[in-house]
């Protein structure tokens, strides 16, 4: 009788650590399958859908002011079609993490598609994002050194709001706007 105890606290274990280990492989699945859905492929970022969701947070919070930051990547077709996809990735996934060292631990970053990218600042205050922007210049040059041969070239553009004062959608807009403003100024 007691190995028969025995034997039913092993398979008790047994089933214990079966069904522990189905549950930590569903979990490792499912926060895969998360990422998967909020992180853009190619750079590692958070992409559109991630983006539009922290939008609508941002909408039902009180008493915030922010800054939207748009940024186009120059150039993008020209080096596709010219050094191939493989040459582009490399621009886009340089970009992303230029953005990313620049503006990630001062917001929200994320690749909307194609070429274009987008920071969300918790701030207005232009001395903080001239400041920023400034950075992400010197981040740029930095990069362009690093990688040889990269000549990363990204139009910026921002616009900012208040929870209280306009629609998020109509910031990004004005900051798209700046930002294809800017894009003309560098091409001519």
């Amino acid at each position: 009788s007691s190995v028969g105890i025995m034997i039913f606290i092993c398979i008790l274990f047994v089933s214990f650590y079966l069904e522990m280990t189905q549950r930590m492989m569903e979990q490792k699945e499912r926060d895969f399958l998360i990422k998967s859905a909020y992180t853009d492929e190619l750079t590692q970022i958070h992409n559109r859908r991630c983006c539009m969701e922290y939008m609508t947070k941002l909408k039902e919070q009180k008493n915030f002011e922010y800054t939207v930051i748009c940024f186009d990547v120059n150039n993008l077709k020209t080096v596709n079609d010219t050094f191939g996809h493989a040459r582009g990735d490399v621009l886009l996934k340089s970009a992303a993490e230029v953005l990313e060292k620049t503006f990630g631990e001062q917001g929200f970053v994320a690749r909307m598609g194609g070429d274009e990218f987008v920071a969300i600042l918790r701030t207005v205050e232009e001395v903080r994002i001239g400041a920023l922007i400034e950075r992400f210049l010197r981040n740029v040059s930095q990069k362009n050194r690093a990688v040889r041969d990269l000549n990363m070239s990204i139009a910026y553009g921002y616009a900012c709001g208040s929870q209280n004062s306009s629609d998020i959608e109509k910031v990004y807009q004005k900051a798209d706007d700046n930002m294809y403003e800017k894009k003309k100024q560098m091409k001519g």
